[in-house]
């Protein structure tokens, strides 16, 4: 039964905000802080509740605990290998994980460096917190390095794992993430498209074995900061993990824009 949210909510509207959603007819939320995952499950106790990658899920014991909170979802850390995935999946709590987008170059998203630079500007204590949509992505800003060369040394580049959708669903994964924060309209169209075509051809046991170079060439062009990584699914990347040489889109180059023309 649901009772009234407490007026702790208050202060921040967060509040009115969980109350219009449930009045609308919302799915779930999507909530990090271990506090108030456990007023709402006093208070909404029939709401499904999902934790953000923020909540740095990276081994079994974690997901226990959360799933005795009442978590149904969990989008894992971004950290984990393909391996440690597995060993992720064999519960009873649904797991999703990026598969595609923007990768932040602190561990999990907590980036203390947006919150502590921005505070600093503002006089503020909170500064800009990404774990509440505030980033200041100091990772795409351009650093000048001990020898006095330019370069945007914590940018990383976005994940692609179109060629992992066999392997993510072997593994057990429930749900794909694919990352939009800011992007446009397009770009979330010509995405998930393209990862649902992948995706149903799996399932359908018509899997091709290899991306069409067209798709391919559509996923860089929508989007790509010096070309694409599969982040840590198949270990520890280093170096190749960063793009280094532009914080934003670089398109198609080297002629790859002239397919099929």
């Amino acid at each position: 039964m649901k009772r009234k949210l407490p007026e702790l909510l208050a202060p921040a509207g967060g509040r009115e905000q969980l109350e219009a959603a449930v009045s609308n007819g919302a799915d779930g939320v999507i909530v990090q802080d271990m506090g108030l995952i456990r007023l709402l499950r006093n208070y909404l106790p029939d709401m499904p509740m999902h934790l953000p990658t923020q909540g740095t899920i990276y081994n079994p014991q974690a997901l226990d605990f959360i799933r005795d909170l009442g978590i149904s979802r969990v989008v894992l850390a971004r950290e984990l290998t393909l391996e440690e995935i597995y060993a992720m999946t064999a519960g009873s709590i649904e797991i999703e994980v990026f598969v595609h987008g923007a990768l932040c170059i602190c561990y999990s998203g907590q980036c203390q460096m947006s919150r502590l630079l921005a505070a600093g500007k503002t006089g503020g204590s909170g500064g800009r917190s990404g774990n509440r949509g505030l980033c200041a992505q100091p990772c795409r800003l351009e650093y000048i390095d001990d020898r006095n060369r330019r370069y945007y040394a914590l940018s990383p580049k976005d994940i692609c794992t179109i060629d992992s959708i066999p392997a993510l669903c072997e593994a057990g994964v429930d749900s794909f993430k694919i990352e939009g924060r800011l992007k446009s309209a397009e770009y979330v169209a010509t995405v998930t498209r393209i990862y649902r075509k992948y995706l149903n051809l799996y399932n359908e046991g018509r899997w091709p074995g290899e991306i069409d170079p067209w798709d391919a060439h559509e996923l860089e062009q929508i989007f790509n900061r010096g070309g694409f990584t599969e982040g840590y699914l198949y270990g520890n990347p280093g170096e190749a993990l960063l793009s280094g040489e532009s914080p934003k889109n670089r398109g198609c180059i080297h002629g790859s824009c002239d397919f099929g023309a």
